[in-house]
């Protein structure tokens, strides 16, 4: 029933929070393209062929699209649908790691429905908890093939993971379904090696049957991107610190180890979860992916998604436990922080002067509420429900948007912006863009032609010289305001209309 919380909560979210730049702007922008064009094969971003993502993704838009018409709520949803088959999908890993004890599974579904990290990602447009989906059917694969010794549907569920997991994030699905096997001898026997090299090939194969028809049609750059840059191209600017076709997010070993618990809330707080005494098969998938993404230089959070459904059933396994006492302190702790956090982030997210509003008052009274419900089963109860704790992080995610205010909207809403572009287009006007630009405005205006970016080959003097009536965006800096020309708002920054 956890749907119940769940879908509600996501509608606020989407209520409250904009279309993001630049990452949901870019993915929508792409699938956008795709739908106005009909080029199902080679994605492409502001007129250009587009190499950074495998389209599944853009796939699984066009075809909401297809069906209830161009909209913005189809994608959102789709971070939804794809957290509860995550959460469908670990209940069968978990039946098959611990066949008879049901109640694992089930409080499994509910731990990583419930979890702060993959709860507030579902609310967005992103990649990796369908790359986490297909991690777990080659997973259940694996393991179905370890108790059953079903050889070839085994191999052609591992396939169909691989394959999928590679046509929506790129060869990175290899170190969530392969790796495992290479650190438990138990795992590594002739025939399971047998299956694993036949998963892969099937999934080859699947990638390959979009790939090959996109790279003959894409072009020689785009074939280019495709193999060489998405492959070895990435493991080694990962290595050195950079990422192809993306903004470099290089970050310190340690980086995820401080940042995991935060992410894990409320059930970092747990303490039994803290041991290596962990199923050897969950130990395998996790420790070794995880040491290797702390390795690489460039990291970003949602990088361990597809890590939380097994994180989840580590920690199903330690909480499921006849009379076991869930203390309140860990609990009182979490949401203590929480609240005191929470006043610092409505600060930096609201004018000055217009903090404290109605949102930050609504987030007090609700933490106020939560730790003095937690006050009343410490004192009297001396223990928490658990069902306390499958609650807390939902309401962590509701106090967060409470939170944001009105301001956090209109700061990064593109739709002024991308809306004043798409009637000067109208106008038969050419519109160029000075500054990063990544696709804000293409799907967000609905724009019927591409942005003129202005750079180094294509300066401001070219797009005039071109286009003597064009219209020009300029982003600048707020320091940099003048009363010379209208500015709209763009994030951190603002757009000067010329």
């Amino acid at each position: 029933m956890l749907w119940l919380i769940i879908v509600p909560l996501s509608f606020i979210a989407w209520y409250v929070r904009p279309l993001l730049p630049i990452d949901e702007t870019r993915y929508l922008s792409v699938a956008y393209e795709m739908f106005l064009n009909g080029d199902y094969l080679v994605p492409h971003l502001n007129g250009e062929v587009y190499s950074h993502k495998p389209p599944l993704l853009f796939w699984l838009m066009n075809l909401g699209w297809e069906a209830f018409g161009l909209n913005s709520w189809w994608p959102r949803a789709l971070g939804v649908i794809a957290l509860f088959l995550n959460a469908h999908y670990l209940k069968k890993l978990a039946r098959l790691i611990w066949p008879g004890r049901h109640a694992i599974a089930e409080n499994a579904s509910r731990v990583y429905l419930t979890m702060f990290f993959p709860l507030v990602f579902s609310s967005l447009i992103f990649f990796d908890l369908w790359v986490s989906l297909f991690a777990l059917l080659s997973l259940i694969a694996v393991f179905s093939y370890i108790r059953e010794q079903n050889f070839w549907p085994s191999a052609l569920l591992l396939g169909a993971g691989i394959g999928l997991g590679i046509l929506t994030k790129g060869p990175v699905i290899l170190l969530f379904a392969i790796v495992p096997l290479l650190f438990r001898k138990k795992y590594t026997d002739v025939a399971l090696f047998k299956l694993a090299v036949t998963g892969v090939i099937i999934g080859l194969l699947i990638a390959l049957a979009w790939a090959v028809p996109a790279a003959m049609s894409g072009g020689d750059e785009y074939r280019d991107a495709l193999f060489i840059k998405q492959t070895t191209g990435r493991i080694a600017s990962a290595s050195a610190g950079t990422v192809i076709g993306a903004t470099v997010h290089a970050r310190p070993f340690w980086y995820f180890f401080v940042l995991l618990p935060l992410l894990m809330i409320p059930w970092s707080f747990k303490r039994s979860i803290y041991t290596i005494k962990h199923h050897p098969f969950l130990m395998s998938a996790v420790v070794p992916v995880f040491i290797i993404f702390s390795l690489m230089s460039g990291k970003q959070p949602h990088y361990l998604l597809p890590l939380f459904p097994l994180l989840a059933l580590m920690i199903s396994d330690k909480i499921t436990k006849p009379q076991q006492n869930h203390s309140t302190k860990p609990a009182a702790l979490c949401l203590s922080l929480f609240a005191a956090t929470l006043f610092v982030f409505a600060y930096r997210t609201n004018p000055s002067g217009d903090f404290p509003n109605s949102a930050t008052l609504y987030s007090a009274a609700i933490m106020l509420s939560l730790i003095t419900t937690i006050g009343y089963f410490t004192s009297v109860k001396r223990r928490l429900p658990l069902q306390f704790w499958f609650a807390t992080a939902p309401l962590l995610v509701f106090t967060v948007h409470c939170a944001l205010g009105s301001n956090f909207g209109k700061q990064y809403d593109m739709h002024p912006l991308a809306t004043q572009a798409r009637l000067w287009q109208e106008q038969g006007l050419a519109v160029a863009y000075q500054g990063s630009y990544h696709g804000q405005l293409n799907f967000v205006g609905r724009l019927p032609h591409p942005i003129h970016e202005i750079d180094a080959e294509f300066s401001v003097k070219d797009f005039y010289a071109q286009y003597p009536d064009g219209k020009l965006i300029k982003i600048i800096r707020p320091a940099e305001k003048t009363s010379e020309y209208l500015t709209l708002a763009h994030g951190t920054r603002l757009a000067e209309l010329h």
